[in-house]
């Protein structure tokens, strides 16, 4: 019943009957179970258009915490806050300093929040190979951020903190709310500065044994439309041989309709796969909230709601 108002909102007693398949008896013990551990409230009638009173509608309790997501960059931080419920409540930005350290970066940015004081969760991207551990294992051109970066950020916060990859973060978001929420076996191609990829299959995000599961090329990616429009075929084609994905999505600047359809007829015309090559449904821009940032926050909302509502630590 936790995920089910998670995912719809509020609703009565015969709508949480109707959705969990349990009798209005059985729905009814349960509610007042959920209502007496300070979980689930009332949240007022609803006119059923009937004799009798009023149906009453049941809502998650709201006020039980917060959750953050970040992306960091050697240049800048951007951090969102939200309600454990799933309301965004505070967007910042910072600058990072010359030679900034990420932990402290990180610290900078969260204690600029209201609410911070109420964190549950915390999840960072950030630039580089990222292994399970939370240590960066190479980030190109800053040596400085390599290290156990993911524990120094826990411990400058004193809230639990996982660090991840942006481009895998980036894949987290567009299954989660952009072009690949249909979509259990997809690659993620991003083209920045340079050329990455994010990779989910069966559902769920690959990391590889060490976190560097997607990282294609550390080079710049090309510019000119003709030899970027080969380089990406060439990218989905490798992956394709690799993951089999039944969808690429093209994230980036450059990353428009045409060139995807363009990517997407070079890989029919010059191999065996067959995958859709769709533009990225998320905006990416320098006055968006990056996809990167979107992904931290849906894992800190899972890590979150883990920690009240199931009262357990997920597996990073």
């Amino acid at each position: 019943m936790i995920e089910l108002l998670l995912a719809k909102g509020p609703l009565d007693r015969p709508a949480l009957a109707e959705f969990t398949g349990l009798s209005r008896p059985s729905t009814g013990e349960l509610i007042t179970r959920l209502t007496l551990a300070d979980l689930v409230e009332e949240d007022g009638e609803i006119a059923t258009g009937r004799r009798g009173p009023n149906a009453m509608r049941y809502r998650l309790r709201r006020g039980r915490g917060t959750v953050a997501g970040l992306e960091i960059q050697p240049d800048h931080a951007e951090a969102v806050l939200a309600d454990v419920e799933g309301t965004v409540l505070e967007r910042i930005r910072v600058k990072a300093r010359r030679n900034e350290r990420p932990a402290t970066l990180v610290r900078r940015a969260v204690r600029s929040f209201e609410e911070a004081d109420r964190l549950l969760a915390v999840v960072v991207a950030t630039p580089g190979i990222v292994d399970r551990q939370g240590n960066v294992a190479f980030v190109s051109d800053h040596p400085h951020w390599a290290g156990p970066q993911g524990v120094r950020m826990a411990e400058a916060l004193g809230v639990p903190v996982v660090l991840e990859n942006d481009t895998n973060l980036a894949a987290v978001a567009e299954h989660r709310f952009g072009a690949a929420a249909d979509s259990e076996n997809f690659v993620l191609l991003r083209f920045t500065e340079s050329l990455s990829a994010g990779l989910v299959l069966d559902g769920r995000l690959v990391r590889g044994a060490h976190g560097a599961a997607g990282e294609i090329g550390f080079h710049p990616y090309q510019r000119t439309a003709t030899e970027l429009i080969g380089q990406l075929t060439e990218a989905v084609i490798a992956l394709c041989s690799v993951a089999d994905p039944e969808l690429a999505v093209l994230s980036g600047p450059q990353a428009t309709a045409e060139v995807a359809a363009q990517v997407q007829d070079e890989v029919a015309a010059t191999s065996l796969f067959r995958p859709r090559v769709v533009p990225s449904a998320l905006p990416d821009g320098a006055e968006d909230q990056s996809p990167a940032t979107q992904g931290a926050l849906a894992l800190a909302w899972d890590r979150g709601r883990d920690r009240v509502y199931f009262e357990e630590e997920p597996v990073r």
